[in-house]
Protein backbone atom coordinates (compact mmCIF):
# COMPACT_ATOMS: atom_id res chain seq x y z
CA UNK A 1 0.00 0.00 0.00
CA UNK A 2 1.49 3.32 -1.09
CA UNK A 3 1.74 6.07 1.43
CA UNK A 4 0.48 9.50 0.44
CA UNK A 5 -0.69 10.66 -2.95
CA UNK A 6 1.79 10.85 -5.78
CA UNK A 7 -0.27 13.56 -7.45
CA UNK A 8 -0.26 15.78 -4.38
CA UNK A 9 1.98 18.86 -4.68
CA UNK A 10 5.02 18.90 -2.44
CA UNK A 11 5.72 21.46 0.24
CA UNK A 12 2.08 22.50 0.50
CA UNK A 13 1.36 24.25 3.78
CA UNK A 14 -0.61 22.24 6.28
CA UNK A 15 -3.74 23.72 7.88
CA UNK A 16 -3.55 25.27 11.31
CA UNK A 17 -6.01 24.23 14.00
CA UNK A 18 -8.38 27.13 13.34
CA UNK A 19 -8.44 26.62 9.55
CA UNK A 20 -11.50 24.38 9.36
CA UNK A 21 -11.91 24.92 5.61
CA UNK A 22 -8.26 24.93 4.58
CA UNK A 23 -8.77 23.18 1.22
CA UNK A 24 -12.53 22.68 0.75
CA UNK A 25 -14.07 20.42 -1.87
CA UNK A 26 -15.59 21.81 -5.04
CA UNK A 27 -19.29 22.77 -4.66
CA UNK A 28 -21.88 20.32 -5.96
CA UNK A 29 -22.74 21.01 -9.59
CA UNK A 30 -19.56 23.01 -10.20
CA UNK A 31 -16.31 22.15 -11.96
CA UNK A 32 -13.06 23.95 -12.64
CA UNK A 33 -14.37 25.46 -15.88
CA UNK A 34 -17.62 26.79 -14.39
CA UNK A 35 -15.85 28.32 -11.41
CA UNK A 36 -13.20 29.92 -13.61
CA UNK A 37 -16.04 31.49 -15.60
CA UNK A 38 -17.48 32.92 -12.37
CA UNK A 39 -14.04 34.19 -11.37
CA UNK A 40 -13.84 36.13 -14.64
CA UNK A 41 -17.32 37.54 -14.03
CA UNK A 42 -16.15 38.79 -10.63
CA UNK A 43 -13.15 40.50 -12.26
CA UNK A 44 -15.41 42.21 -14.80
CA UNK A 45 -17.94 43.19 -12.13
CA UNK A 46 -15.21 44.81 -10.05
CA UNK A 47 -14.34 47.08 -13.00
CA UNK A 48 -17.74 48.74 -12.72
CA UNK A 49 -18.19 52.02 -10.87
CA UNK A 50 -20.78 50.39 -8.61
CA UNK A 51 -20.17 46.62 -8.57
CA UNK A 52 -22.99 44.39 -7.32
CA UNK A 53 -22.24 43.34 -3.76
CA UNK A 54 -24.84 40.57 -4.03
CA UNK A 55 -23.29 39.01 -7.14
CA UNK A 56 -19.79 39.33 -5.76
CA UNK A 57 -20.71 37.72 -2.43
CA UNK A 58 -22.49 34.86 -4.19
CA UNK A 59 -19.70 34.12 -6.65
CA UNK A 60 -16.96 34.53 -4.05
CA UNK A 61 -18.71 31.86 -1.97
CA UNK A 62 -19.01 29.51 -4.95
CA UNK A 63 -15.39 29.97 -6.07
CA UNK A 64 -13.92 29.57 -2.58
CA UNK A 65 -12.42 26.13 -3.25
CA UNK A 66 -10.86 27.30 -6.53
CA UNK A 67 -9.31 30.30 -4.80
CA UNK A 68 -8.00 28.35 -1.82
CA UNK A 69 -6.38 25.73 -4.02
CA UNK A 70 -4.53 28.41 -5.99
CA UNK A 71 -3.48 30.43 -2.93
CA UNK A 72 -2.30 27.44 -0.90
CA UNK A 73 -0.55 25.50 -3.65
CA UNK A 74 0.86 28.31 -5.82
CA UNK A 75 1.37 31.02 -3.18
CA UNK A 76 0.94 33.91 -5.66
CA UNK A 77 2.15 37.43 -4.93
CA UNK A 78 -0.20 40.11 -3.61
CA UNK A 79 -0.12 41.78 -7.04
CA UNK A 80 -1.13 38.59 -8.84
CA UNK A 81 -3.81 37.81 -6.28
CA UNK A 82 -5.24 41.30 -6.69
CA UNK A 83 -5.40 40.84 -10.45
CA UNK A 84 -7.15 37.47 -10.25
CA UNK A 85 -9.31 38.11 -7.19
CA UNK A 86 -9.88 41.89 -6.90
CA UNK A 87 -13.01 41.40 -4.77
CA UNK A 88 -10.90 39.66 -2.13
CA UNK A 89 -9.50 43.09 -1.22
CA UNK A 90 -12.88 44.54 -0.28
CA UNK A 91 -13.37 44.91 3.46
CA UNK A 92 -16.57 42.89 3.31
CA UNK A 93 -14.83 40.04 1.49
CA UNK A 94 -11.80 40.04 3.78
CA UNK A 95 -14.19 39.44 6.66
CA UNK A 96 -16.20 36.89 4.66
CA UNK A 97 -13.07 34.98 3.61
CA UNK A 98 -11.87 34.77 7.19
CA UNK A 99 -15.25 33.34 8.13
CA UNK A 100 -15.13 30.85 5.24
CA UNK A 101 -11.73 29.57 6.38
CA UNK A 102 -12.16 29.62 10.15
CA UNK A 103 -15.90 29.83 10.76
CA UNK A 104 -15.27 32.88 12.98
CA UNK A 105 -15.96 36.61 12.81
CA UNK A 106 -12.74 38.48 12.05
CA UNK A 107 -13.66 41.74 13.77
CA UNK A 108 -14.90 40.01 16.90
CA UNK A 109 -11.78 37.84 17.12
CA UNK A 110 -9.42 40.75 16.50
CA UNK A 111 -10.98 43.19 18.95
CA UNK A 112 -11.42 40.49 21.58
CA UNK A 113 -7.69 39.74 21.44
CA UNK A 114 -6.84 43.45 21.35
CA UNK A 115 -8.99 44.25 24.39
CA UNK A 116 -7.37 41.38 26.30
CA UNK A 117 -3.93 43.00 26.02
CA UNK A 118 -4.88 46.70 25.91
CA UNK A 119 -4.07 47.48 29.55
CA UNK A 120 -0.60 45.97 29.25
CA UNK A 121 0.10 47.85 26.01
CA UNK A 122 -0.89 51.14 27.66
CA UNK A 123 1.49 50.40 30.52
CA UNK A 124 4.31 49.80 28.05
CA UNK A 125 3.50 53.05 26.23
CA UNK A 126 3.62 55.03 29.48
CA UNK A 127 7.03 53.56 30.36
CA UNK A 128 8.70 54.63 27.11
CA UNK A 129 11.06 57.62 27.05
CA UNK A 130 12.69 59.77 24.39
CA UNK A 131 11.15 60.55 21.00
CA UNK A 132 9.09 57.36 21.01
CA UNK A 133 7.78 58.06 24.49
CA UNK A 134 6.85 61.61 23.54
CA UNK A 135 4.81 60.42 20.55
CA UNK A 136 3.12 57.70 22.59
CA UNK A 137 2.26 60.18 25.33
CA UNK A 138 0.39 62.26 22.74
CA UNK A 139 -1.81 59.28 21.93
CA UNK A 140 -2.39 58.60 25.62
CA UNK A 141 -3.37 62.23 26.23
CA UNK A 142 -5.84 62.09 23.32
CA UNK A 143 -7.28 58.90 24.75
CA UNK A 144 -7.71 60.45 28.17
CA UNK A 145 -9.26 63.62 26.76
CA UNK A 146 -11.78 61.48 24.86
CA UNK A 147 -12.57 59.16 27.76
CA UNK A 148 -10.09 56.72 29.22
CA UNK A 149 -12.86 54.16 29.74
CA UNK A 150 -14.13 54.48 26.15
CA UNK A 151 -13.29 51.20 24.44
CA UNK A 152 -12.94 52.83 21.00
CA UNK A 153 -10.54 55.46 22.37
CA UNK A 154 -8.43 52.76 24.07
CA UNK A 155 -8.34 50.58 20.96
CA UNK A 156 -7.37 53.52 18.77
CA UNK A 157 -4.57 54.55 21.11
CA UNK A 158 -3.15 51.03 21.12
CA UNK A 159 -3.33 50.57 17.34
CA UNK A 160 -1.68 53.93 16.71
CA UNK A 161 0.89 53.33 19.43
CA UNK A 162 1.89 49.90 18.20
CA UNK A 163 2.99 51.35 14.88
CA UNK A 164 5.23 53.85 16.67
CA UNK A 165 6.52 51.19 19.07
CA UNK A 166 7.49 48.97 16.13
CA UNK A 167 9.31 51.81 14.40
CA UNK A 168 6.89 52.09 11.48
CA UNK A 169 6.46 55.29 9.49
CA UNK A 170 2.98 56.41 10.52
CA UNK A 171 2.80 59.47 8.27
CA UNK A 172 0.37 57.81 5.87
CA UNK A 173 -0.75 55.02 8.16
CA UNK A 174 -4.20 56.22 9.11
CA UNK A 175 -7.21 57.66 7.38
CA UNK A 176 -10.19 59.24 9.07
CA UNK A 177 -13.45 58.29 7.41
CA UNK A 178 -16.91 56.92 8.07
CA UNK A 179 -16.83 53.86 5.84
CA UNK A 180 -14.30 52.04 3.70
CA UNK A 181 -15.42 49.08 1.63
CA UNK A 182 -13.13 48.86 -1.37
CA UNK A 183 -9.36 48.98 -0.98
CA UNK A 184 -7.65 50.93 -3.74
CA UNK A 185 -6.21 48.97 -6.70
CA UNK A 186 -2.72 49.15 -5.22
CA UNK A 187 -2.56 47.89 -1.67
CA UNK A 188 -0.20 48.63 1.20
CA UNK A 189 -0.44 46.44 4.28
CA UNK A 190 -0.97 48.41 7.49
CA UNK A 191 -3.33 49.22 10.33
CA UNK A 192 -6.31 51.41 9.57
CA UNK A 193 -8.14 53.12 12.40
CA UNK A 194 -11.60 54.42 11.55
CA UNK A 195 -12.98 57.13 13.86
CA UNK A 196 -15.48 60.00 13.48
CA UNK A 197 -13.89 63.15 12.03
CA UNK A 198 -14.75 65.21 15.11
CA UNK A 199 -13.33 62.65 17.53
CA UNK A 200 -10.40 63.71 19.79
CA UNK A 201 -8.75 60.50 18.59
CA UNK A 202 -8.79 61.60 14.96
CA UNK A 203 -5.26 61.76 13.49
CA UNK A 204 -6.21 65.00 11.72
CA UNK A 205 -7.55 63.25 8.64
CA UNK A 206 -4.19 61.97 7.44
CA UNK A 207 -4.57 60.36 3.99
CA UNK A 208 -3.75 56.71 3.46
CA UNK A 209 -1.34 56.46 0.55
CA UNK A 210 -1.55 53.06 -1.08
CA UNK A 211 1.37 51.61 -2.99
CA UNK A 212 2.13 48.23 -4.48
CA UNK A 213 4.36 46.33 -2.08
CA UNK A 214 4.34 43.00 -3.94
Amino acid sequence: MKRGNQDSPRNVKKPKRFEINFLPNMPSGENGSSMESKRLEIVEEMKKRHPSSTLIAQYMDITFSLRRKALVEKEPSVKETLQRWPALFRESQIIAEFNRITGKNLKQEFFSALDKHTSRFLEVFESKKGTTGKKLSEFLMQMKSANITDVTARRTAVLRGLAVLLGEDTTDFFQTCFDIDIVAPQVSIGILTVVPEDSPMSPQGLPLEVTDTA
